[in-house]
């Protein structure tokens, strides 16, 4: 009986148990440290849960939003291991046996997986920057439901506003799966939460002869689209003024913290610092000689931000889930900083955010997976960074201060607002750098974070005529951007007067991009537009209006459709 003390207990137990544990707590600590390597600053973080709502999100993590992290969270390692989602996590289970037990209802994942252990796993990935989650998720499901309503109570004592979206069951499934996706979505409502549901027969009957392989990946599609919009509308468009500098959404390339219209101020309000400007022409000629001077000797201070690109991009982190991690992209981007120098920082932080979007912009339709796919592009394929850092810099040149069309509208238009301004922005008439701020950028983002963007505009706009009802300017010169509302009612900032080619939002970047659709393998052009061959998650182009957004999948699908029958 060796072995068995005198209440029939294993003597061995104590050792094993303390072996266990220790082992136990070294895996969490791993796990812990796994979190925080991949967690970012992103104010916006979207969670698949389930089967269903992980392949979701394995799928949007191919074409990513910036300002935005991706998790997929589940009960069994097989659901998330095909993912390349960089923040993945399996919950651990109670079972003493160390199993993970199938959850087949809430009874069984509160005694297994509602633990204190998962909640503090699920709070370190939520962290103290998120301002919104999205928690997707294929209704119907056991384990997605439990781990979404278990998420929410999480985020709800958080304080963490969060909508749920959701795939409601097929109509060729089963009578008890349907019931249980209208009750959990019902629960969910009942609870105060928002919840958007996507009916999977949508795919069917916009799709009447799909085969049955495509039809999965085509709901993912939807789910994608309908998350993106929800980023824009409840967010991105909302929230502006909130949103870290470094993790700007890629697709408000005209609408960062570091505009042209934003630099030029900063410059004045760094040579002003010495100045003391009581004209507006003589901070508008020092703006010009400080400007000039990259044009004849040489741009050192882009050629740096390009520099600090190329080693970034060679981090492990950038591309460790098998894709360009454009958060971390930006995040490292923005990292150090090398001038002291007030109108040179205005100016670094211009290079670094103009390069950070390109980067961003290239690909949505590139999709990176290494530094090299990147270099080739930025330096073979294109000719946007072929400058000087120690010479006179002519033709085609991303940095420079002149526009995005050379029309110089941006420029023209930073100079009529100083003069139109400079009784608002001046006291004792010395320049007054808070007022600067204040009156030209401040007012309009604090409107848009109370109001939001379409009240603002209708309160603070004007039409710019029954020529271009589209466009509108601000009622009071220099307060604002212009503003251009698009054919699905969202509105763009205009890179000039809002008309001709300066109605492209993101003009610059696509002129640069066209060099390599030209070439991109993926696509085909056909009747003006650049079209993916069979990607349907890939963006879709015209020569020369840029990237085109569409309301739906469905429009999407229809519209390439159309152009691929048109000859």
């Amino acid at each position: 009986m060796e072995g068995i003390n005198a209440n029939g207990q294993n003597q061995f137990n104590n050792f094993t148990e303390t072996q266990n544990v220790d082992n136990l707590d070294e895996k969490r600590q791993d796990e812990q440290d796994n979190i925080s390597k991949y967690i970012s600053r992103a104010p916006v973080k979207i969670i698949g849960v389930g089967g269903g709502g992980s392949n979701s999100v394995i799928r949007m993590f191919e074409t990513p939003l910036s300002g935005v992290e991706y998790c997929v969270i589940n009960t069994n390692s097989y659901a998330i291991s095909h993912s390349k989602v960089p923040l993945e996590f399996q919950l651990e289970s109670n079972d003493p046996c160390g199993l993970s037990p199938r959850v087949v209802n809430h009874r069984s994942f509160e005694e297994y997986f509602a633990n204190t252990h998962n909640e503090d796993c699920v709070k370190s990935i939520l962290g103290n920057e998120t301002k919104q989650l999205i928690i997707v998720i294929g209704f119907g499901g056991n384990s997605g439901i439990c781990i979404a309503e278990w998420l929410t109570r999480i985020a709800a004592n958080e304080n963490i506003p969060t909508i749920i979206v959701g795939t409601m069951p097929f109509s060729f499934e089963k009578k008890e799966r349907r019931d249980k996706a209208e009750s959990a979505v019902l629960l969910l409502e009942n609870a105060g939460l928002q919840v958007t549901r996507i009916e999977a027969d949508k795919i069917l009957e916009s799709h009447k002869d799909i085969l049955v392989k495509d039809v999965f990946p085509a709901l993912d599609a939807l789910v994608s689209n309908t998350v993106k919009e929800l980023c824009e509308d409840k967010w991105f468009t909302n929230n502006t003024d909130v949103i870290p500098t470094s993790i700007k959404p890629s697709h408000e390339v005209t609408t960062h913290s570091f505009g042209m219209a934003k630099t030029f101020a900063d410059i004045i309000i760094g040579l002003n610092k010495e100045k003391h400007y009581t004209i507006p022409e003589d901070a508008l000629t020092d703006l010009g000689t400080y400007l000039q001077r990259f044009r004849e000797q040489g741009d050192n201070i882009a050629f740096l931000s390009v520099r600090i690109l190329i080693n970034i991009l060679h981090e492990p982190e950038m591309f460790s889930a098998g894709t360009l991690n454009t958060n971390y992209l930006r995040t490292k981007l923005f990292d150090d900083h090398h001038f002291e120098n007030e109108c040179d920082k205005a100016y670094d932080n211009y290079c670094r955010e103009k390069l950070a979007n390109l980067v961003c912009y290239l690909n949505e339709f590139r999709k990176y997976s290494s530094a090299e796919e990147v270099r080739n592009d930025l330096f073979s394929s294109t000719n946007v960074l072929q400058f000087s850092h120690c010479g006179p810099i002519e033709g085609f040149y991303y940095f420079q201060m002149s526009g995005a069309t050379g029309m110089n509208y941006p420029m023209q238009f930073f100079i009529s607002s100083i003069k139109e301004l400079w009784t608002e922005i001046t006291t004792d008439g010395i320049l007054d750098a808070d007022k600067m701020r204040t009156i030209m950028f401040g007012n309009h983002l604090n409107s848009i974070s109370e109001l939001g963007l379409e009240a603002t505009i209708a309160k603070d706009y004007v039409e710019d005529g029954p020529c271009h009802p589209e466009v509108f300017f601000p009622k009071k010169f220099g307060t604002g951007p212009v503003y251009m509302e698009t054919k699905n009612g969202r509105y763009n900032r205009s890179c000039g007067e809002g008309k001709g080619p300066n109605r492209v939002p993101d003009y610059l970047e696509f002129e640069i991009a066209l060099q390599i659709l030209e070439k991109d393998k993926n696509y085909i052009k056909k009747n003006g537009f650049f079209i993916p061959k069979e990607d349907m998650s890939l963006p879709v182009y015209h020569v020369w209006e840029g990237k085109i957004v569409f309301s739906s999948l469905e429009e999407k699908i229809k519209f390439l459709h159309d152009i691929k029958k048109r000859k």
